[in-house]
This record gives structure tokens, sequence and C-alpha cells, in this order.
């Protein structure tokens, strides 16, 4: 299969996934505090990916002078990313927390030209206002606008922040191992790192084992923190950060979509002008790059 389809296929999964998880995470809320949610996602992810990786000699050796960057990248994200987030959703709606975190490719690009030197054109730049204009719009409610608290939408930014610490962090250890072993060694050392955390601030309650408490965390767990890592770092191969979080700028989009189907939420013209701009952004974005042969490897 065409390799070019495939690297575009993964990336927009992992989005779906990961747009996905705004609504799972305040279902899970409703069961677990926002560093109960995260200890649980990981020690289940990391579990998996070492038992499956094991099973089909997936996982990769690690090597021990490269625990340095691993951690640096772990702190980042899902340690730093994740606190931000899960704390961040307890004070904003899933949908203005989804368009904050789309505005990660207005700032990974300064990152991405600090360190690897990649270069953005003004056509890019275009390509991602308006992406992010769009995903304002389809946040916008007939009569009101998503709301949060000021602390929630620092904490959504820190998110951001974290993203793209991690992003760089992410693109080096891609050199380096398999898709697979990154995201089950970087999941690994982040549930170590948030169960201490975890044994201070919470408590196991019985509740926390129920099957409607456990369904959420499930999902956030194989759907956002596994298999979407899996694709997000396969595509890191073969993409540019700022070509590839150009993608992050449908999470608000697919949030939406969810948020009708799933929430009864409902569609105005300014949200559906909205995802038609987010669109448009990602298109003239990808065009662009393409132009310049910043292509995929094939």
């Amino acid at each position: 299969m065409n390799t070019k389809f495939l690297v575009y296929a993964a990336i927009v999964v992992a989005v779906i996934f990961w747009s996905l998880s705004f609504i799972w995470y305040k279902t899970a809320l409703q069961y677990f505090s926002p560093v109960g949610i995260i200890t649980f996602r990981l020690t289940i992810s990391s579990i998996i990916l070492l038992v499956v990786g094991t099973a089909l000699r997936q996982l990769q050796k690690f090597r021990l002078k490269d625990f340095k960057p691993l951690f640096i990248m772990t702190l980042f994200e899902p340690f730093i990313y994740s606190l931000c987030e899960a704390n961040g959703l307890t004070m904003v709606s899933s949908t203005l927390a989804a368009v904050i975190i789309a505005t990660i490719p207005l700032f990974t690009p300064i990152g991405a030209f600090l360190f690897f030197k990649e270069k953005i054109s003004m056509q890019n730049t275009l390509g991602i206002l308006l992406s992010v204009i769009g995903v304002t719009l389809v946040a916008y409610q007939t009569g009101n606008h998503a709301q949060g608290s000021f602390m929630g939408i620092l904490l959504m930014f820190g998110a951001v922040i974290a993203a793209i610490g991690y992003a760089i962090g992410l693109k080096k250890m891609t050199q380096r191992y398999n898709s697979f072993s990154i995201v089950a060694y970087q999941n690994l050392l982040g549930a170590i790192m948030i169960i201490p955390v975890f044994l201070i601030t919470d408590r196991i309650t019985p509740v926390m084992f129920s099957y409607e408490a456990l369904l959420p965390i499930f999902k956030l767990t194989i759907f956002a923190s596994t298999i979407a890592f899996v694709l997000y770092a396969y595509t890191m191969k073969h993409l540019s950060i700022a070509k590839l979080n150009v993608f992050l700028n449908l999470i608000p989009v697919f949030t939406a979509i969810a948020a009708y189907y799933l929430l009864n939420d409902k569609f105005s013209t300014t949200n559906l002008i909205g995802i038609a701009v987010t669109l448009a952004g990602l298109y003239v974005s990808q065009i662009t790059l393409k132009s310049k042969t910043e292509s995929i490897n094939a």
C-alpha cells in the first residue's frame, strides 16, 4: 500500500482518537480525579504495550544512554501535558479545551526552526492561521461563547507548551527506536512518575473498579494513550513537525462532531463555516509544503 496514504491515514486516526478523548475525559472525571485518570491510563497502557510488544517482537532493547532524552520527553508528555490537560478539563468545556490544543501548530514551528532548522513559509503560516480561525468558529455557540475559567485556560496552554517540548524530543527518539518501543517506554516511565503523586493525593475506592468507571478509562488507555501515540510516532518519521502538527487543528472539528452525536450538541451555521475554514487551512498548508518538495519519504 502507498506509504503516503498510510502516513496520512495514521495521523488522521490519531487525531480522531485524541478528539474523542475530550469526551471520554468528561465521563471519567465523574469517577476519578485528574491524577487518578492519568495513573490508570498510563499504567494499563504500559502493561499492554510491554506484553504485546514482547509477544510480537516489536519491543526494542532500551539503551541506558538514551534515558536522559526519554526522561525529558516523558516529563513533557505524558507527565506535564496530562496533568495540565486533565486538571484544565475540570475548568473549561471540551470544545474550548480542544480549540486551545489546536493552537499547538502556531508555536511548534518556532521550536522546529530552533532545533531542526525547518523553514516555515508565509503560505504555511497562512494555512495555520486559517485553521486557527476555523477552530475558533467551531467553538462558537449561538448566543454564547465557550466558557472556561482563567486558570483552566492557563492549564490548557501549559499542555500546549508541553506538547511542543514532547514533539521536539520525539523527533530525536524516532531516529533510534520504532514507534511501538517509544510509546511503551514513555508510558512506563510516565506511570512510574505519576504513581507517587497518586498515592500522595488520592486513595483507591471500590467505585473506581466498576464497569461505568473503567469503560472511559479503557477507551482513553487503548485508543488515546496507546494506539494514537503509536500512530503519531510513526508519522513523525515521515513528516516535518510543522506539517504534522497542522493536523492537530482537526481536533476541535472532530470533537464538535462527537459532541453532536454523543452529547446532543447542535451545530450552528457558524460552526459549519468554522469546519470548512479549518479544512481549508489544512489544505493550504499541505499543498504549500508539498510544492517545496517537503514530501513524505517513500
